[in-house]
């Protein structure tokens, strides 16, 4: 993904907002032990509906199945009986995967605080205040734990910013810190991954956001310590070019001491570009030497990252490493060689502009490797989002229409994977054949993947536009549970609400400038894929005093083409265009400013508004295709229906 400038949005399109123990998938049974390297334990209690199961690190283990095998009621029959348990409301946006062992959830969020929480009550244990790094592009904290014991001491290990934290799991206390980058407040050296713990080892990836100059790669720490065991540099000590990031999280084959994670891409290419530039990367897990790299790509400017976690699996009497690309394919190779096993061809990459180093498409988060399917979501570009695709060829096995853009890993048990997205919906398919068994609106974006634990399923929930200062209102983590004996499933959720009343006009804005302000600006129309009778062209003007709103259209062709094929809004259909304002990307409650009038979709359209749904800040307009105007669609239509969006930053704000 290209990121020299602040153009850059990798994680998601602005709109929306992304039985085996010790090492391997999850621990089980009720004495189950962190994974350490001195065989030191942390006690045998467990929370009342995790069963004494555990989620330890990002994908469920090292393996990055996504997949738990411990002890659950919960698969695609009784899926359907989940029910809300407690919130635990964070400061900030919640894109890390919570990891849980022992009646603890453990996660961070993007103000830099992690947290310790109770998970029979939802309510915190400690919280740690991670120094705040002020070059990142998104959050403080992005990515899941990883939990072990090490020196006799459990421990829990997280990145915030450019550098690693080891934290005693028992009260908070900082063990070891390790800044990896070269010491500045103003570097672009991030860390977006999960760490990956395996042994004594906690390895991390490290992402420069493609700018030259600042060393890219992997690096490996003692996990006691935090001194650096080894680095690899995919630049192979030539000057850093920034075509080799590593913006995902790594796995880990241990009997074949092998780690494996993908690169990014390489927006000054064709005159740089890395061999291992856009691939997959296996290097030897004791000292980080290459074993091999496969890159299916010629040089290029399409923005084409390995961005997820690499999964390991077994098919066809062949162990493999399977991933999934932003040009919407999913890679299987055999483990020990990289070779090309199958390519399963998913969805189509969503470029805004061939060769224009951005692209919101592809598979972005982690796929779940559950049975003899793999079950991933790609993000905004041509639908459908969520795919079955088998293990032992690639072959399809179905593509899931109700789901919405996809940025976040499932997290799966038995026949069932949940996964959220740009919809405001947490979802749970059965995994032979794609069909919805649970479906529960939540009050922000979902950007990172589930943990199942137990009869348990505890969610992150909340994104916001990179860059954006102020703090979301709804992130946090949602645990929902199948009823104890005697209980009745209920539920406690409600979809966002919107709003149909009168506005209020008159309101001058206390906006001097920003694009669209005073000036008409163009709508982009790359957010998804154009209907096959439209050209769109359009601009957009606000004024402030007091404010109005002007939308002029053309070429749009009818409503019902800009809906997703096979999504609930798709069965609804759609019969005109109506714009309207929200209030945050978080928490999308808004309403009508006008509805396009003349002809919008052909010879042209437009209109003014000069009401505000209410006297309060407004982060985005949004043009859907509708069947009726008066209310703001929910959530999760809003990508199914959407035409065009536009921004502002800052927000429009009315005047005392």
């Amino acid at each position: 993904m290209s990121g020299a400038n602040a153009s850059r949005r990798r994680a998601i399109v602005a709109w929306a907002t992304m039985a085996a123990c010790g090492l391997v998938a999850t621990a089980c049974g009720a004495d189950a032990a962190l994974p350490n390297a001195d065989g030191a334990g942390a006690g045998d209690s467990a929370a009342v509906d995790d069963g004494g199961c555990s989620w330890l690190q990002a994908g469920a283990g090292p393996e990055r199945t996504y997949t738990s095998t411990c002890a659950s009621r919960i698969d695609a029959t009784t899926a359907g009986d989940l029910m809300v348990d407690w919130f635990f409301p964070t400061a900030d946006a919640a894109t890390a995967s919570p990891v849980v062992h022992e009646g603890t959830m453990y996660l961070g969020d993007w103000s830099g605080l992690f947290y310790a929480v109770d998970t029979a009550t939802g309510t915190e244990r400690w919280r740690f205040q991670a120094d705040t790094n002020p070059a990142v592009y998104a959050g403080q904290i992005t990515a899941s734990a990883a939990l072990g014991t090490v020196g006799g001491v459990d421990t829990v290990y997280f990145p915030s910013g450019k550098t690693v934290h080891a934290l005693r799991t028992d009260d908070g206390t900082e063990r070891w810190s390790v800044d990896i980058g070269v010491g500045s407040d103003t570097e672009p050296t991030e860390i977006e991954g999960a760490p990956l713990l395996v042994e004594d080892l906690v390895i991390i990836g490290v992402d420069v956001h493609n700018n030259p100059g600042f060393r890219a790669g992997v690096v490996a720490l003692d996990a006691a310590t935090g001194e650096v065991r080894w680095r690899w540099d995919g630049d192979a000590g030539a000057e850093p070019s920034g075509c080799v990031d590593v913006w995902g999280t790594a796995s880990a084959d241990v009997e074949r001491r092998m780690v494996f994670f993908g690169t990014g891409n390489c927006p000054s290419a064709p005159e740089v570009w890395r061999p291992a530039t856009e691939a997959v990367v296996a290097v030897d897990l004791d000292t980080g030497a290459e074993r091999w790299i496969y890159q299916p790509h010629e040089p290029n400017n399409d923005d084409l990252d390995f961005a997820s976690a690499p999964n390991l699996f077994s098919a066809g009497g062949r162990d493999l490493v399977g991933i999934g690309n932003k040009d919407g394919d999913y890679y299987a190779l055999d483990r020990t060689s990289g070779a090309l096993v199958w390519r399963a061809d998913a969805t189509e990459p969503g470029l805004e502009e061939p060769g224009g180093n951005f692209s919101t498409g592809g598979f972005i988060g982690a796929a779940a490797v559950v049975g003899d399917t793999i079950v991933g979501g790609t993000a905004v570009g041509p639908a459908p989002y969520l795919h079955g695709i088998a293990t032992v060829d690639g072959a399809l096995t179905w593509q899931q229409a109700k789901a919405q853009a996809i940025y976040s890993p499932p997290g799966a048990v038995h026949d069932v994977a949940f996964i959220g997205g740009t919809d405001f919906t947490l979802r749970g398919v059965r995994t032979t054949d794609g069909a919805v068994v649970f479906e529960h609106p939540v009050d922000a974006v979902i950007a990172a993947g589930p943990a199942v634990v137990g009869d348990a399923v505890y969610a992150p929930i909340g994104f916001k536009e990179p860059g954006t200062s102020a703090p979301i209102a709804n992130g946090g983590v949602q645990k929902l549970r199948l009823p104890r004996p005697g209980e009745t499933t209920t539920s406690t959720t409600a979809a966002p609400t919107t709003t149909a009343a009168p506005g209020v006009t008159g309101v001058d804005l206390t906006n001097a400038g920003g694009a669209c302000i005073g000036t008409p600006c163009p709508l982009p129309f790359a957010l998804k894929p154009t209907p096959a009778d439209a050209t769109p062209s359009g601009t957009i003007v606000v004024r402030t005093t007091p404010f109005s709103m002007t939308v002029e259209v053309a070429g749009l062709g009818e409503p019902a083409g800009w809906l997703s094929p096979g999504s609930d809004a798709a069965a609804a259909g759609a019969t005109t265009y109506a714009v309207y304002l929200s209030e945050g990307d978080d928490n999308p409650v808004g309403g009508l400013v006008c509805v396009l009038e003349g002809d919008p979709a052909g010879s042209g359209g437009s209109c003014t508004g000069d009401a505000l749904p209410r006297r309060t800040t407004y982060n985005r307009m949004t043009i859907l295709a509708v069947n009726e105007a008066a209310t703001l669609p929910a959530p999760a239509e809003g990508l199914a229906r959407l035409v065009t969006t536009v921004a502002f930053d800052p927000p429009l704000t009315p005047a005392p």
